[in-house]
Protein backbone atom coordinates (compact mmCIF):
# COMPACT_ATOMS: atom_id res chain seq x y z
CA UNK A 1 0.00 0.00 0.00
CA UNK A 2 1.26 3.52 -0.66
CA UNK A 3 1.90 6.29 1.27
CA UNK A 4 -0.89 8.16 -0.01
CA UNK A 5 -3.40 5.39 0.37
CA UNK A 6 -2.49 4.59 4.10
CA UNK A 7 -3.10 8.58 4.46
CA UNK A 8 -6.30 8.63 3.71
CA UNK A 9 -7.93 6.17 6.81
CA UNK A 10 -5.46 8.22 9.26
CA UNK A 11 -7.15 11.85 7.88
CA UNK A 12 -10.38 9.99 7.85
CA UNK A 13 -10.44 8.76 11.30
CA UNK A 14 -8.79 12.45 12.72
CA UNK A 15 -11.32 14.47 11.62
CA UNK A 16 -14.12 12.09 12.91
CA UNK A 17 -11.93 12.68 16.22
CA UNK A 18 -11.76 16.26 16.29
CA UNK A 19 -15.07 16.50 14.24
CA UNK A 20 -15.25 18.35 10.70
CA UNK A 21 -14.48 21.54 11.81
CA UNK A 22 -11.41 20.99 14.62
CA UNK A 23 -11.45 20.44 18.07
CA UNK A 24 -14.61 19.85 19.96
CA UNK A 25 -15.35 23.01 22.28
CA UNK A 26 -17.27 22.55 25.51
CA UNK A 27 -20.74 21.70 25.46
CA UNK A 28 -22.26 24.00 27.68
CA UNK A 29 -26.40 22.47 26.89
CA UNK A 30 -27.56 25.53 24.51
CA UNK A 31 -29.99 24.72 22.64
CA UNK A 32 -32.87 26.91 20.40
CA UNK A 33 -36.35 26.01 20.69
CA UNK A 34 -39.69 26.52 19.16
CA UNK A 35 -42.03 28.45 21.12
CA UNK A 36 -41.67 31.29 23.86
CA UNK A 37 -41.14 29.00 27.15
CA UNK A 38 -38.53 26.30 27.92
CA UNK A 39 -39.88 23.19 28.16
CA UNK A 40 -39.97 20.79 31.99
CA UNK A 41 -35.93 20.97 32.88
CA UNK A 42 -35.01 23.18 30.49
CA UNK A 43 -34.63 26.79 31.60
CA UNK A 44 -33.92 30.10 29.33
CA UNK A 45 -30.28 31.38 29.35
CA UNK A 46 -29.86 34.58 31.27
CA UNK A 47 -28.77 37.98 29.59
CA UNK A 48 -25.60 37.55 31.28
CA UNK A 49 -24.60 34.22 30.28
CA UNK A 50 -25.62 35.41 26.14
CA UNK A 51 -22.77 37.66 27.06
CA UNK A 52 -20.18 35.43 28.42
CA UNK A 53 -20.79 32.84 25.54
CA UNK A 54 -21.76 35.44 22.96
CA UNK A 55 -19.32 34.08 20.46
CA UNK A 56 -20.45 30.15 21.14
CA UNK A 57 -24.22 30.69 20.91
CA UNK A 58 -23.86 33.09 18.28
CA UNK A 59 -22.58 30.47 15.57
CA UNK A 60 -25.16 28.20 16.87
CA UNK A 61 -27.70 30.34 15.62
CA UNK A 62 -29.10 30.37 12.15
CA UNK A 63 -28.00 33.62 10.21
CA UNK A 64 -31.06 35.64 11.05
CA UNK A 65 -32.23 33.84 14.26
CA UNK A 66 -33.54 36.07 17.17
CA UNK A 67 -34.16 33.93 20.05
CA UNK A 68 -35.73 34.79 23.68
CA UNK A 69 -33.66 34.90 26.34
CA UNK A 70 -35.03 35.00 29.99
CA UNK A 71 -36.37 37.81 31.44
CA UNK A 72 -37.71 39.10 28.14
CA UNK A 73 -34.46 39.59 26.50
CA UNK A 74 -33.59 38.54 23.07
CA UNK A 75 -30.16 37.86 21.14
CA UNK A 76 -30.19 38.37 17.13
CA UNK A 77 -28.19 35.75 14.84
CA UNK A 78 -25.09 36.53 13.06
CA UNK A 79 -26.77 38.09 10.19
CA UNK A 80 -27.76 40.95 13.02
CA UNK A 81 -24.20 40.79 14.36
CA UNK A 82 -25.52 38.44 17.73
CA UNK A 83 -27.07 41.86 19.03
CA UNK A 84 -28.20 41.30 22.38
CA UNK A 85 -31.07 43.19 24.14
CA UNK A 86 -32.05 43.39 27.91
CA UNK A 87 -35.51 43.95 26.97
CA UNK A 88 -37.55 42.90 23.36
CA UNK A 89 -40.89 43.18 23.51
CA UNK A 90 -41.39 41.56 19.71
CA UNK A 91 -43.11 38.40 20.36
CA UNK A 92 -40.47 35.62 18.82
CA UNK A 93 -40.44 32.08 17.76
CA UNK A 94 -37.98 30.74 19.91
CA UNK A 95 -36.43 30.61 22.59
CA UNK A 96 -32.82 29.57 23.74
CA UNK A 97 -32.46 27.12 26.90
CA UNK A 98 -30.28 25.44 28.61
CA UNK A 99 -30.45 22.29 31.47
CA UNK A 100 -30.02 23.74 34.84
CA UNK A 101 -26.71 24.19 36.05
CA UNK A 102 -25.01 24.07 32.95
CA UNK A 103 -24.20 26.72 30.50
CA UNK A 104 -21.35 27.93 33.59
CA UNK A 105 -17.59 26.53 32.97
CA UNK A 106 -15.67 26.75 36.24
CA UNK A 107 -14.33 29.79 36.72
CA UNK A 108 -10.83 30.67 35.67
CA UNK A 109 -8.21 30.70 38.45
CA UNK A 110 -6.85 33.90 39.55
CA UNK A 111 -3.72 35.34 37.94
CA UNK A 112 -0.51 34.97 39.95
CA UNK A 113 0.23 38.30 41.79
CA UNK A 114 2.85 40.95 40.07
CA UNK A 115 6.52 39.66 41.20
CA UNK A 116 7.47 42.40 44.06
CA UNK A 117 9.86 44.73 43.39
CA UNK A 118 11.60 45.90 46.58
CA UNK A 119 14.03 48.21 45.14
CA UNK A 120 11.56 51.09 45.51
CA UNK A 121 9.62 53.92 43.72
CA UNK A 122 11.55 54.66 39.99
CA UNK A 123 14.16 57.50 40.06
CA UNK A 124 15.62 57.17 43.79
CA UNK A 125 18.35 55.47 44.78
CA UNK A 126 19.49 53.68 47.92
Amino acid sequence: MSSRTSLVPALLTASVLLGAAGPARADFGFRKLAGQRCPAGLQPVTLAEARSYRRDICRSLGQWDVVRLAGGGSMDGPGYDCRQRARDSRELGHVLCRAPGRGRPPAPPPPPPPPRDDRGPPGRGK
